[in-house]
């Protein structure tokens, strides 16, 4: 079962690793930790090497940034 299949509640719990979130939004692994550590990005602990991110808190921590984005970003010439 993906993302794809799944109805839109199933989708916002889905739970990602931190190199799934790092590959899906370009960004290092070291940020991603980052983020978690000071807070910012709620994560649960499954297991001594195990980190998941809900998707719903991932949108929600991502969507200033996205905002933000969308007022300066310009097209490439």
């Amino acid at each position: 079962v993906t993302a794809e299949t799944r109805g839109p509640s199933e989708a916002k719990h889905e739970l990602l690793s931190v190199p799934k979130v790092s590959l899906e939004y370009e960004v290092h692994e070291n940020t991603v930790y980052g983020w978690i550590r000071s807070k910012q990005l709620p994560a649960v602990k499954l297991g001594p090497r195990m980190i998941r991110i809900r998707r719903s808190d991932l949108e929600e921590f991502l969507t200033p940034y996205e905002a933000e984005a969308s007022v300066w970003a310009r097209p490439v010439k």
